[in-house]
């Protein structure tokens, strides 16, 4: 299986050790790169370190990329806490197509800052999606969901923990699915009527 990681923080950098150690053909990573010699992206230094292709991630938005993946024949593209919109050509490069791991539970929790969104209006539970990512964000079939209860003393750093805890498993699931029988990916297509947006503003 082949696949391109576009990745940031300590989730990205857990999710590419735990696909070096499964034996999956890393064909490039995506991150940010290190601000300068002695700090900066820890998913750069440690693809660095494995002997990985890195990009910068900036590079998804070039839709002339697509023609190095295709080249490079890239399978699966798996997209972890990375906030960089990629172009149509790039999500479509995959033979099997891009993933997304989304810290919460799609279609009520899509945008940004899901899991402080989730404990501001006092939700029991809150969730973790792996789902396939169309050109509008968020939107896509799912393909996993992990739910669990939100602690009476849980802030949003331990619930986005828990996010990447639940997460990582289900990304490796998918790959392992990919691998042996892609037809059998789970698709379910999301309920547009149940959708909310958090953005920016």
């Amino acid at each position: 299986m082949n696949v391109l990681l576009v990745a940031e923080e300590s989730a990205g950098a857990q999710t590419l050790k735990a696909l070096a150690q499964g034996g999956h053909r890393i064909v490039g990573v995506m991150t940010s790169p290190p601000k300068n010699a002695t700090a900066g992206s820890a998913v750069w230094k440690l693809a660095t370190q494995l002997g990985c292709q890195v990009w910068p991630a900036q590079v998804v938005k070039d839709p002339g990329f697509a023609e190095r993946m295709h080249s490079d024949q890239v399978d699966i593209l798996l997209n972890v806490h990375s906030l960089h919109i990629i172009c149509k050509e790039v999500l479509g490069a995959p033979r099997l197509g891009s993933f997304n791991m989304h810290p919460g539970p799609l279609p009520r929790y899509a945008g940004l800052n899901a899991v402080s969104w989730a404990i501001y209006r006092g939700e029991g539970t809150h969730g973790v999606t792996i789902h396939k990512m169309f050109p509008a964000i968020d939107t896509g079939p799912i393909v996993y969901q992990s739910l669990f209860p939100i602690g009476p003393e849980e802030t949003g750093l331990s619930l986005s923990l828990k996010c990447v805890r639940k997460g990582i498993p289900l990304l490796l699931q998918l790959v392992e699915t990919a691998s042996h029988d892609p037809v059998t990916i789970p698709l379910l297509p999301q309920d547009l009527s149940k959708r909310e947006y958090f953005g920016t503003g």
